[in-house]
């Protein structure tokens, strides 16, 4: 008798999109709240992590720019 094999349930690609979306939001909010953190103390830190912030945010923009001209219309 042949072995039964299952067929794989189908996962939509939203549930894998909706974590990594997840993640960025929670990475930025993360990095924000510890520059308020380094302000309110008077940090020398605090120039880089607002360095870091507008580099994330600098390269997603650009990334998703050059994705869109580099992806045909679908």
């Amino acid at each position: 008798m042949a072995d039964f094999i299952p067929t794989p349930t189908y996962v939509p690609i939203s549930v894998y999109l909706g974590s990594l979306i997840a993640a960025d939001y929670s990475f930025l909010s993360r990095l924000v709240i510890t520059g308020i953190a380094l302000r309110s103390v008077k940090s020398s830190f605090h120039v880089l992590s607002v360095v870091a912030f507008y580099g994330f945010i600098t390269l997603g923009l650009s990334s998703s720019a050059l994705y869109k001209k580099l992806t045909p219309d679908l």
